[in-house]
């Protein structure tokens, strides 16, 4: 069973670089008010159709990134965010028991195999010695730090799980534990052309190139810890061999993923208070959520309803006030674009932006780990009690 216990395992800290800016209640803040930043990449990529002339992909940008060159690019954005975290951190921590994880794109994606593991870390080395450890600080301790270098393709949602085990099995004091992508160069949007997955003015289904970096700093929770910090409460993860085929098969990964999560902690689908999903606006993303959605959350129909909503004689029934058990759904592509290899660290930080809002309050969330590869992934947030409302946040 592909089921690992975290053991109050808890996120105490957060580092962000994405459209959004550097904080996670500002990006669901970006999410909750439809705020899209959207526009054209400025390059030309050829078209599928060699009939027709080339596209401009449209794209979300970061602002803070200088460099072209998609793997510096990546690395900046890295950089920014993880040393958000050094920033911060418990310096009575051993640095030399602090795991950083880090996920990268697959190597069969051209951005992937532009960046290799020695090249990501000695960037990031140099990059936290020149810009926070000042000898005043007396930091330099950080070079200790432990890099681990995870292409996504293998699953994030695994690499997570790994992480928490080892965490809470005592090999490490603290986890931080991110990923850094960026889609916006002219060979990924080339990539996606060629199979006509990109998002352009003719055609709105295909995918929002985007780029990000997030890390989270986990800890397990001390018995006199009283901040209401977020938990990880359970992982699950499955294999997907029929990625991207929801139009014509069915897709268990995600859902038996979420299932075993509802069933480890014995709770019921109504229980799940938000769930946040990576999915673009592809066909099959869409009809993959639909199957997961048919499956744990229903919409059960008389066989009279149905035959007629099949042949248009009524539309799709709407349950009476008060029965609707769906959960509310986050999708952070709407915002962010397709952040890749960063996409369940910006979603694990957007996650906790919401656990900050009261409209309403929530308990459970799960944030589903999906993408082009053949895995699936969940992730199960807690929080028991909230802290007291900030009204700037509310604002």
């Amino acid at each position: 069973m592909n089921t690992n216990s975290t053991n109050n395992i808890v996120i105490t800290d957060i580092g962000l670089c994405c459209t959004a800016g550097n904080q996670p209640f500002a990006l669901y803040g970006a999410l909750g008010g439809n705020i899209i930043n959207c526009r054209e990449l400025g390059i030309e990529v050829a078209s599928p159709d060699p009939d027709d002339e080339a596209v401009s992909p449209l794209c979300v940008m970061t602002e803070m990134v200088a460099s072209e060159n998609p793997a510096e690019r990546m690395m900046e954005l890295a950089g920014t965010a993880l040393g958000q975290i050094i920033d911060k951190i418990d310096r009575e921590i051993d640095h030399s028991r602090i795991l950083c994880c880090i996920l990268l794109p697959a190597l069969s994606e051209a951005r992937g195999a532009a960046i290799n593991e020695l090249y990501a870390e000695n960037y990031l080395k140099e990059w936290i010695y020149n810009r926070h450890l000042s000898v005043s600080k007396l930091n330099t301790s950080f070079g200790a730090m432990e890099y681990r270098f995870i292409r996504v393709n293998e699953g994030a949602a695994n690499a997570l799980s790994s992480c928490c085990q080892e965490l809470a099995d005592g090999k490490w004091q603290a986890v931080i534990f991110g990923g850094a992508d960026s889609l916006i160069n002219e060979a990924t949007c080339a990539e996606l052309a060629r199979e006509n997955r990109l998002l352009t003015r003719d055609i709105p289904n295909g995918q929002l190139p985007g780029e990000g970096a997030a890390f989270l700093l986990l800890e397990t929770r001390k018995p006199d810890d009283e901040n209401e910090n977020i938990e990880i409460s359970g992982i699950t993860f499955k294999p997907e061999p029929n990625s991207r085929c929801a139009e014509h098969k069915k897709l268990l990964g995600l859902a038996d993923s979420i299932s075993e999560i509802i069933s480890k902690n014995n709770i019921s689908p109504a229980a799940i208070d938000t769930v946040l999903l990576p999915f673009g606006q592809e066909i099959c993303e869409q009809l993959e959520w639909h199957q997961v959605q048919q499956k744990i959350w229903p919409t059960v129909l008389e066989e009279k309803q149905r035959l007629a909503m099949q042949v248009g004689e009524i539309e799709a029934p709407q349950p009476e006030p008060g029965t609707i058990i769906s959960p509310e759904i986050l999708q952070m592509t709407s915002v962010t674009g397709n952040v890749g290899a960063a996409t369940l660290p910006i979603a694990l930080a957007l996650s906790c932006g919401r656990f900050e809002f009261s409209y309403p309050d929530i308990s459970n969330l799960i944030v589903c780990d999906a993408s082009s590869h053949v895995v699936r992934g969940a992730v199960h947030l807690s929080q028991d009690s909230k802290r007291k409302q900030n009204p700037k946040r509310a604002a």
